[in-house]
């Protein structure tokens, strides 16, 4: 039993590479506000707190004609220490001054959509390019550095 629990917490962290990189990956959400376009980008899946930290949190978001880029990239990298069971959302955050109204498309890698801005509500972008409301917002893990 005991090597079975020991076993258990070695796959919850296991990671082949001691760091993972996410480019433009993840859940697009962009959040309405009257003076700002706001993009919010998770990480899909689970990743231990306790086992990676973060080494590279960056999210770009521009404007260029009737079209707003964001881009983002995430570097995590594995812990030496004991590795907890936890399961986290890794989020990063980037906006630009709230665009003039009308019509936009947004791209976030493969994912596009033609949003009218400014938004009614918190729209998620799926990378099929189909929108639904965001979930709520969550809190950034860690510190947050800039690279």
């Amino acid at each position: 039993m005991r090597w079975a629990l020991i076993s258990l917490f070695a796959l919850s962290c296991h990671d082949s590479a001691s760091q993972r990189t996410y480019t433009d990956s993840g859940a697009l959400c962009l959040r309405a506000s009257t003076h700002a376009l706001r993009a919010e980008v998770k990480l899909l899946g689970c990743v231990s707190s306790s086992c990676n930290r973060q080494t590279v949190n960056n999210c770009v978001i521009s404007r260029q004609g009737e079209q707003i880029i964001i881009s983002s990239r995430l570097v995590l990298e594995r812990n030496k220490a004991n590795c907890a069971t936890d399961c986290s959302s890794w989020t990063i955050r980037c906006e630009i001054p709230a665009p003039s109204s009308g019509t936009y498309q947004v791209a976030f890698g493969a994912a596009r959509a033609a949003l009218t801005l400014p938004l009614e509500r918190d729209t998620e972008i799926a990378p099929d390019g189909s929108t639904r409301p965001c979930a709520a917002e969550e809190p950034q893990l860690g510190v947050s550095p800039q690279m």
